[in-house]
């Protein structure tokens, strides 16, 4: 059984696009870390968390600089994890089909590392107010979701409860209940990194209005480890 659920999920991951990719990578990321959680917790907390994590310390940072990578791919739980995978799904969709999935790599790895930016530089300033460490795809996430509305404002999504929603009310409503958020004080540092994901959403949707592809160099960077190369 096992073997057939890891050939499907490997047929998923070469035949998929990019947020079909991206999502089983964070699955797969979470249920390693939930069973070593799980049956080493010692280790887990003391240890093996830690290397994965973005610190806020700028000494942590400096002699464990992967973390601005691998904490995008890191979840607290099966909550967070399953709203960031809902919400990548729906947004990574419309970028996808809209201005084409090479795009959905290069937005999600610059959200997340100007999220991460943003997560550090907070906590020199409050450290008071900030964790220690953060973990999650939410900034990376929140420049796809901005990246999408920029491109299709008026596109309308069905959500429990709520009925049809253009999508431009729904980031609104996301923004504002981050910049909220971070004054109360709960998650500040979290809400902080989303804003910074947004920023380079907006920073990348402007940049490729003007004729600048950011994609181009992070597309051939990993072009070349796989022996190809776009222009």
């Amino acid at each position: 059984m096992f073997n057939s659920i890891f050939d499907d999920v490997k047929q998923q991951f070469r035949s998929g696009n990019m947020v079909t990719k991206l999502i089983i990578i964070n699955i797969a990321v979470f249920i390693v870390t939930a069973l070593v959680k799980a049956f080493a917790p010692t280790f887990y907390h003391g240890t093996f968390i830690h290397w994965l994590a973005l610190h806020g310390d700028l000494k942590e940072v400096l002699f464990k600089p992967w973390t601005f990578i691998t904490s995008m791919f890191v979840h607290a739980g099966l909550g967070h994890i399953f709203w960031n995978m809902l919400i990548m799904y729906w947004f990574g969709r419309i970028v996808g089909d809209l201005i084409g999935d090479r795009h959905i790599l290069p937005i999600y790895l610059l959200g997340g590392l100007v999220g991460g930016a943003a997560y550090v530089l907070s906590y020199q300033v409050m450290p008071g107010m900030i964790g220690s460490y953060a973990v999650g795809a939410s900034a990376a996430i929140m420049a796809l979701v901005i990246v999408a509305g920029l491109i299709n404002p008026d596109h309308e999504m069905r959500l429990l409860l709520l009925g049809v929603i253009k999508i431009k009310y729904i980031i609104a409503a996301i923004v504002f209940f981050d910049l909220i958020a971070i004054g109360s004080g709960s998650n500040t540092g979290g809400h902080i990194a989303h804003i910074g994901g947004l920023l380079m959403g907006w920073v990348y949707m402007i940049q490729l209005r003007n004729g600048s592809d950011l994609a181009v160099p992070i597309n051939n960077f990993f072009g070349k480890l796989q022996g190809q190369q776009q222009t």
